[in-house]
Parts: structure tokens; C-alpha cells; sequence
């Protein structure tokens, strides 16, 4: 967890020049976070196994990068639940929830001597030592099955699994949805265009004269 919380912050400094720009719209901003900072930070999701002190390091670390883009501070003592709604980004444990119950049925969808079926069905024989055992990533899933109000039969019907346990951003999109994965190169790149002139007619709050785009 600790590596991953690093990883995202390298990131974040690899990107300062334009989250930390205020001529940036906040709308930008929010973009690369979900598509890049936060895809950093939750590479290997699927298999975590969490507790209540990982879920407080996940929490505790979006919340500041996200009170940076907004451009608050502590002292204003706004709710993380304001900041994640004015700014349209779904709570990040939330995430990590749908991120497993994701793979969870990928892999119940297998055949059944595919190894990754094998390893998450099999039961270690013996017994556990006395007092509270270690929570166990099978364990993480039963909860995320109560949480979302699904049953295990309903894995192998994907778009109904993926319906009820998918972490929805709060509010509309940020961005039109056609355009949600394109970007102006020289953005990325940490380049402003020179000669700011007017913003392609889709894209209003980005003035940049720069026609290139890229998909992510």
C-alpha cells in the first residue's frame, strides 16, 4: 500500500506543471487525476487485502490530492463528501470495491481448471491458531457481495454484476462522454501552446489552439 501511495505521488509531481497551473480549468485537472494519477495508485487493486487502516490510507491520500485541485485548505473545513461532489470523483474505496468485484466474477467465469479459479476456490485444510485470524481477500469479497446487495450465482450474468456494483461518479460527467479519453498532446506533455486563441466548439474550457489529440 505504502509503494502504491508513493507511486501516485511521483505522478503527481510528473504532472504538477498543469494540475498546479491555475489558467488550467479544474475540469482538466479532474481528468488526469482519474485517468492517470488514479490508475497509478490502484495498479493491482484486484487483489488487495484491505482493512480498515488501508482504507483510511487510500481515503486520506485522495482527499488531499483532490482539496490541492480544488485549491482548498484544512482550515476551510469542508466535508470530503462536498469536495468529491463539486468535483465529480467517486469515493476511492468505493472504487477498490468495484475494482475486485470485477475480477471476482472474471475469474468465476473461467473453467474450472483455469489456476486463478482453482487458488480463489480452494480451502487450505487444517485449523487456523487461536485468536482473531488475518482477513483474507475471500473475506474482503463476502462483505463487497453484502455491500452491493449481489449474489454469487449472478457472476456469470456480467452486466447485471457490473450494473449493481459499479462505483458511479457523483453528479454528471465532467467531460462529454464521447470525448472522456481525448486530450491535447502538448497538454500532457506539460507544453502550453503558444498564441492561446479560441477553444474548439467541444471542448469550451480548454483554449488552445493546438489540433493534435491523442487517445489515452
Amino acid at each position: 500500500m505504502r509503494a502504491r501511495v508513493a507511486a501516485a505521488w511521483n505522478k503527481w509531481r510528473e504532472l504538477s506543471g498543469v494540475i498546479s497551473d491555475r489558467k488550467m480549468p479544474r475540469k482538466l485537472k479532474v481528468k488526469l487525476y482519474n485517468t492517470i494519477i488514479r490508475s497509478v495508485f490502484l495498479y493491482g487493486a484486484e487483489v488487495w487485502t484491505m482493512g480498515k487502516e488501508e482504507e483510511r490510507i487510500l481515503e486520506v491520500t485522495e482527499i488531499r490530492m483532490l482539496r490541492r485541485i480544488k485549491g482548498g485548505t484544512l482550515r476551510e473545513r469542508e466535508r470530503s463528501t462536498d469536495i468529491r461532489r463539486e468535483l465529480g470523483v467517486s469515493d476511492i474505496n468505493e472504487k477498490v470495491k468495484e475494482i475486485r468485484m470485477r475480477w471476482c466474477t472474471n475469474v468465476k467465469r473461467r473453467e474450472e481448471r483455469h489456476p486463478a479459479k482453482v487458488a480463489m476456490e480452494s480451502i487450505v485444510p487444517g485449523r487456523r491458531p487461536r485468536g482473531r485470524p488475518k482477513k483474507r481477500w475471500r473475506d474482503n469479497v463476502k462483505e463487497h457481495m453484502s455491500h452491493f446487495g449481489v449474489r454469487p450465482e449472478e457472476a456469470l450474468e456480467r452486466e447485471t454484476w457490473r450494473r449493481k456494483t459499479r462505483a458511479a461518479n457523483p453528479g454528471r460527467g465532467l467531460l462529454r462522454r464521447a470525448y472522456r479519453s481525448t486530450f491535447c498532446r502538448c497538454i500532457l506533455s506539460q507544453v502550453i501552446c503558444p498564441g492561446l486563441a479560441a477553444a474548439p466548439a467541444w471542448f469550451p474550457d480548454l483554449t488552445c489552439d493546438h489540433r493534435t489529440l491523442t487517445m489515452l
